[in-house]
């Protein structure tokens, strides 16, 4: 069966919330050139044996790849996976009607989600506890129930390796407490984990009673994808790597994305000259997104009455345009040939008048 599934973006609201909390993070980001991160050998060529020394050297990695090796990090294995399992009814996923004979929801055949008990998709996401210590450094607690898979667990690592950073920057200011798990998935994305969060998303996989859809992040596969978007064109990043390395649903959903976001070149320019005044924005202006021959021809786009004073090229192409006027009535009133022609023209008229006035 198709891992396929119609996306379409976020609405404007949800999207200009999205740029601005991506901008409030940019705007604490002192090194803004982080690498594009894929789940490939390059990034992560370590063997992973899923024990306590692969979980901590897995974890080294996303450090080294998001610039953050200079934060001190300990990690603490919590075995959680009771708590997770006391709220599946193994009955709606098949396992009541002899789905799972094998093992069934005792022995994992149901708990791995695989029947649909387990399933994160229309649970409340929690982020894993991440506690400052009184020497600087920070305890990160890797949850066994988000160890489900690799791309779970690399996804739940990214998450809070970027809440320790948002703590290590400021914390959470006024932002409400629901929305810290969505600020710690863009701020990963920002710091170029993106596309290990947005696989970790959208996951299909086959389940007794047909198919099983996870979502491991609190964001879903179209906010992600706009947020990763974002990312890999301000980094100036290779588009086609992204697309590579994303599940099937996930590259549509990013197609869509980086088709806003191609449509909002301003908001692309701003972020990049002064995020903070983005994020501080409430009135952000969000364009829909276009094709590529529609923006070059023009098409769809909104008549503009009024420039504004935040797209700081067209307000220099208004100045030259001015500065041009200017200066083309300087030349026209200093040129000597016009000033020579207009007195032999008075001096003319003077002549002819003298004349009548004699006859």
């Amino acid at each position: 069966m198709p891992q396929f599934a119609v996306m379409e973006l976020p609405n404007d609201t949800s999207i200009r919330w999205l740029v601005r909390r991506y901008a409030s993070l940019l705007a604490r980001d002192t090194d803004r050139k982080h690498k594009l991160v894929l789940p490939t050998g390059e990034f992560f060529p370590d063997a992973f044996e899923g024990d306590p020394g692969s979980i901590n050297l897995l974890f080294w990695r996303l450090q080294e790849h998001a610039s953050l090796t200079d934060l001190d990090v300990e990690l603490r294995l919590v075995d959680d996976r009771d708590a997770e399992a006391s709220g599946c009814k193994c009955g709606d996923g098949g396992c009541k009607d002899g789905g799972c004979k094998d093992g069934g929801c005792k022995d994992g055949g149901c708990g791995t989600g695989s029947c649909g008990c387990g399933s994160s998709k229309h649970g409340d996401k929690t982020l894993a506890p991440v506690v400052q210590l009184r020497d600087g450094g920070y305890r990160v607690d890797v949850r066994l129930s988000d160890a489900k898979n690799a791309t779970t667990l690399t996804s739940a690592m990214a998450t809070s390796l970027a809440h320790a950073f948002v703590l290590e920057t400021g914390g959470f200011e006024s932002w409400p407490e629901a929305e810290w798990m969505s600020t710690c998935e863009i701020a990963a994305t920002m710091l170029g984990l993106g596309v290990l969060l947005t696989n970790a998303s959208y996951m299909y996989s086959k389940a007794c009673k047909g198919v099983n859809i996870d979502q491991a992040t609190s964001l879903d596969v179209s906010e992600l994808s706009v947020v990763l978007a974002l990312f890999v064109a301000l980094g100036e990043h290779p588009h086609g790597r992204a697309v590579q390395n994303l599940d099937p649903t996930q590259r549509e959903a990013y197609d869509e994305a980086r088709m806003w976001v191609d449509s909002n070149a301003k908001i692309l320019r701003r972020l990049r000259r002064d995020p903070g005044s983005v994020a501080a924005d409430e009135h952000l202006t969000v364009e829909p997104a276009r094709p590529w021959l529609a923006r070059v021809l023009g098409l769809g786009a909104k008549k503009k009455k009024t420039v504004d004073l935040n797209d700081e090229e067209a307000v220099a192409q208004i100045a030259a345009s001015m500065a041009a006027k200017r200066s083309g009535a300087t030349k026209r009133e200093e040129d000597p040939k016009m000033a020579e022609l207009r007195a032999l023209v008075d001096e003319s008229l003077t002549e002819a008048r003298s004349s009548a006035a004699e006859e």
